[in-house]
């Protein structure tokens, strides 16, 4: 790929495990002041197409209806639903776009009230918005993009519609995060519970499940796993003479060696004399 086409008008394409509940087929930018448009006939898309127009002006013809297009707009597409749109020849437009499918994507969609029959999405803050998908198509391309990525950037998208404002969470996702920390605090002392039991239990991708987690919440689930287990041995550490060995294995770790690295990052000294510095 040329770094003029990449530059202007880039896509980002992820085909595999396209039966996951979420996935992101594409994410792409066209810059339309550089890049003229492919076509001027009314096609199809065949997957949910999310667009956000960043700079320019533009139009959208769709169910016999024509809708003005300037910065900040975004629209919603349903799949196999005939559609044009065009940046202005005066003022053309720079947009982002997301290509998603899943089993769960439609019911998620119905519940956050996105409709294929009134594809303007309304938003209270477009300047943030745009400042934010600015920001990931400026740090990311094809060579350092990863799934997780673009499901925390379809994510947070999402919220900027529902919400306009990045620092709003629903009262749904809020309790969401908190079942999740339940299900850690409830389990982590079995050394065979992990991230994928998670995912299996509350029948949610693995990858979407991370990434969601993430972004709520700073860190990650493994990340926050650990902190759970590493806290339970401190307490067990101060308050109980068991050995080390024993300690891990009640916190849920397989190895000693691995609860010992993973403690001695954590605070800097490993778990003998984090025991003989506090026990009483």
């Amino acid at each position: 790929m040329s770094e003029y086409y990449s530059k202007y008008n880039f896509g980002i394409f992820n085909p595999t495990n396209t039966y996951k509940s979420i996935h992101i087929l594409d994410i792409g930018y066209h810059d339309h002041t550089m890049v003229k448009a492919y076509t001027n006939k009314p096609h199809l898309t065949f997957y949910h197409t999310f667009h956000i127009i960043l700079e320019g002006e533009g139009y959208l013809e769709f169910n016999n209806n024509k809708y003005k297009l300037s910065a900040g707009s975004v629209f919603y597409l349903a799949p196999f639903e005939s559609s044009l749109y065009l940046p202005s020849s005066d003022n053309p437009y720079k947009f982002v776009w997301i290509g998603v499918n899943g089993n769960e994507l439609e019911s998620l969609l119905l519940k956050k009230g996105i409709k294929k029959n009134n594809p303007i999405l309304q938003l209270k803050n477009t300047k943030k918005l745009i400042a934010f998908v600015s920001d990931f198509i400026e740090h990311n391309s094809q060579k350092n993009i990863t799934e997780e990525k673009m499901l925390a950037f379809f994510f947070t998208f999402i919220n900027y519609i529902l919400d306009g404002n990045e620092s709003s969470k629903s009262i749904h996702t809020t309790k969401f995060i908190e079942s999740v920390k339940d299900l850690i605090n409830q389990n982590y002392l079995h050394p065979g519970f992990t991230i994928s039991s998670i995912s299996n239990i509350m029948h949610i991708s693995h990858s979407w499940l991370c990434a969601m987690f993430k972004r709520e919440t700073g860190i990650s689930m493994h990340d926050y796993l650990i902190k759970v287990r590493l806290s339970k041995a401190e307490s067990l550490l101060i308050e109980t003479d068991l050995s080390v060995n024993k300690i891990s294995y009640m916190c849920g770790f397989f190895d000693a060696l691995y609860f010992s690295a993973s403690f001695k990052k954590a605070h800097g000294i490993s778990p003998i004399n984090y025991r003989k510095k506090f026990q009483k």
